[in-house]
């Protein structure tokens, strides 16, 4: 019996670490919509994605297909091979996760597409490309940390009652 409840305590404990929240954007399904002359301007949505393997939005939007983002697990990579970007108070991206975490900070790496500026506000990511020119700008960022998920929680505790009544049996 003492064996049966060491495996079942070793097998919740082993299940609740697979199973905690992933704190990264692989998986996560993102929207982006591009918004000219500024942020209350909505010009095309791109619709949602499921970050993973491959290009998630290579022809950016309906009616400005010049330019693609890709998305990895940290970071993007958005690129631009048209006309540089209009003047105004923002022309540029508005990255939202729909499913998953939300982002913290942003960080532009460099490329040779530069940005205006990029930042995040409630959780989304905005992406300010108001006259730049066209190339290619590398991104990193961060997201909300992970809470552990409900049922990691509960195997847990099934591992710490397993464990307890284990070194009561022993006392007996």
């Amino acid at each position: 019996m003492f064996k049966t409840l060491r495996a079942a305590a070793a097998l919740a404990v082993l299940a609740g670490s697979a199973l905690s929240a992933h704190a990264g954007l692989v998986g996560s399904t993102v929207n982006v919509s591009f918004y000219f002359p500024n942020t209350s301007t909505l010009f095309c949505d791109s619709g949602n994605q499921v970050v993973g393997a491959g290009v998630e939005y290579p022809a950016g939007c309906s009616g400005f297909s010049p330019v693609g983002i890709d998305f990895t697990d940290t970071g993007f990579v958005v690129t631009h091979s048209s006309s540089a970007f209009s003047s105004g108070a923002f022309n540029g991206f508005v990255v939202d996760v729909i499913s998953g975490l939300d982002f913290d900070s942003v960080s532009y790496i460099g490329g040779s597409l530069g940005v205006t500026s990029a930042t995040v506000v409630n959780g989304d990511l905005y992406l300010n490309f108001a006259s730049q020119g066209t190339g290619r700008a590398a991104f990193t960022f961060t997201q909300s940390q992970g809470v552990p998920e409900p049922a990691s929680m509960a195997l847990v505790g099934m591992a710490l009652l397993a464990a307890g009544a284990a070194r009561r049996a022993r006392r007996a």
